[in-house]
C-alpha cells in the first residue's frame, strides 16, 4: 500500500498535539496548579486522544483487510509494542533504583509492572486490545460489524477497575475509524460545509462547559453507580465533543495547501510511534525542571522545548543504529 501522506499529516499534528498536552500538564505540576482547569489542556484533550484512535481504527483496516487475519497483525502490533515498552520501562526503574533516595526496591518493581501493562503506555496496549477484540469478532460471528457496534454501550457496564476506563473511553473512535474506512465513506476528509459548520458550533457550545469532571481521568465510563444518569450524561458528551473536536481538526488539516507545513508535520507522522514513547519516558522526569519562573506560559516553554526536543531528536538517532531501533522503537527492518 502506497503511504498516504494526509495520513502522516494528520498523526504529525495528533502527536503536536500530545506533546503540547504534557507541557501544559508539566508546567502545571512544576507549579502545583490544576491542568485540568486550563483552557488550552481542557480544549487539547477534548479530541486528541480521540483524534489518535480515529485514525489507528482506519489504519488497521487496510492491514486487516491485506492480512485477511488478525493474528498475525497482533503479533506484530506486540513484536513492535513491547520492547520499547521494557526497554524504557527498565531504564525508568534502573534511574530510580541508583538515584531514588527513598525508592525501595519493591516499590521499583511495583513501578516497573505498572509502566509496562499500565499507567505509562496504556494507550499502546489500547490498539493492541482493540485490535484483538475485532480479529475475535471477525472470527466468530456471522454479522460482525453488527456485533462490533453493539459492544460499544456495553462497555459502559464494564467496571472500571485498575484502567479500563482508559481503554473503555477510546474503543468506540478506534471502531468507528475502521468502520469509516471499510465503508469507503471517507467521513475523515468529508466536505460537506453544513456539517462542518454545525460541528463547529456544536463543539464551542460544548466546550464552555467541559470541566475537571468530563475527563475520563476523573469520571470514569462505567455507568453502573448511584449517579448513573449523570455518568451517562457525562459519556454522551465527552463522545460528541471527542468526535465533533477530532473531525473539525480533520477539515482543516485537509484544506490545507502548504507544501512546507505539510512536508514538517507529515515527517512529524512518520515518527509518531518514537515522539510518542519517548516522550511519555521523558515525561517521568520533567518534574526536575525548577519552578524559577512566576508564568505558566514560560513554564510551558520550557517543558514543551524538553519533551519534543528530546522526543524528536532522539528518535532521529535511534533510527540509525539497528539494536536501538528494534529496542527503542519496535521496527525489526
Amino acid at each position: 500500500m502506497e503511504r498516504n501522506i494526509k495520513l502522516d499529516l494528520f498523526k504529525g499534528v495528533a502527536i503536536s498535539l500530545v506533546l503540547i498536552g504534557h507541557s501544559i500538564q508539566g508546567a502545571c505540576t512544576i507549579e502545583n496548579s490544576d491542568c485540568f482547569e486550563n483552557i488550552f489542556f481542557k480544549t487539547i484533550y477534548s479530541f486528541h486522544m480521540p483524534l489518535f484512535m480515529l485514525i489507528s481504527g482506519y489504519l488497521f483496516y487496510y492491514s486487516h483487510e491485506k492480512a485477511k487475519s488478525t493474528l498475525p497483525i497482533l503479533k506484530k502490533r506486540i513484536l513492535s509494542f513491547l520492547p520499547p515498552i521494557l526497554t524504557l520501562s527498565t531504564i525508568i526503574a534502573i534511574m530510580s533504583l541508583i538515584f531514588g533516595k527513598s525508592a525501595t526496591p519493591y516499590d521499583i518493581a511495583c513501578n516497573f509492572i505498572k509502566d509496562v501493562f499500565l499507567w505509562r503506555f496504556w494507550f499502546l496496549w489500547s490498539i493492541i486490545l482493540n485490535v484483538a477484540i475485532i480479529g475475535f469478532i471477525f472470527s466468530f460471528c456471522k454479522h460482525p460489524i453488527l456485533v462490533i457496534i453493539a459492544t460499544i454501550p456495553l462497555t459502559m457496564l464494564i467496571p472500571d477497575n485498575i484502567i479500563l476506563a482508559e481503554h473503555k473511553f477510546v474503543y468506540p473512535y478506534f471502531i468507528i475509524g475502521y468502520i469509516t474506512n471499510m465503508a469507503k465513506t471517507a467521513n475523515l476528509f468529508s466536505t460537506n460545509k453544513f456539517i462542518l459548520l454545525a460541528s463547529t458550533i456544536i463543539y464551542i457550545l460544548l466546550l464552555e462547559n467541559y470541566d475537571k469532571s468530563c475527563y475520563i481521568y476523573t469520571s470514569g465510563f462505567c455507568v453502573i453507580r448511584d449517579n448513573w444518569r449523570q455518568q451517562i450524561f457525562i459519556d454522551g458528551y465527552r463522545f460528541i465533543i471527542g468526535i465533533g473536536g477530532a473531525y473539525i481538526i480533520s477539515r482543516f488539516l485537509n484544506k490545507i495547501t502548504s507544501v512546507t507545513f505539510i512536508r514538517f508535520f507529515a515527517n512529524l507522522g512518520k515518527r509518531t510511534f518514537g515522539v510518542y514513547v519517548l516522550q511519555m519516558f521523558a515525561m517521568n522526569y520533567i518534574n526536575y525542571i525548577p519552578n524559577f519562573s512566576a508564568s505558566t506560559f514560560i513554564l510551558f516553554v520550557i517543558c514543551f522545548i524538553y519533551l519534543a526536543s528530546f522526543s524528536i531528536m532522539v528518535t532521529y538517532i535511534v533510527e540509525r543504529n539497528k539494536l536501538l531501533r528494534r529496542l527503542i522503537l519496535g521496527k525489526w527492518k
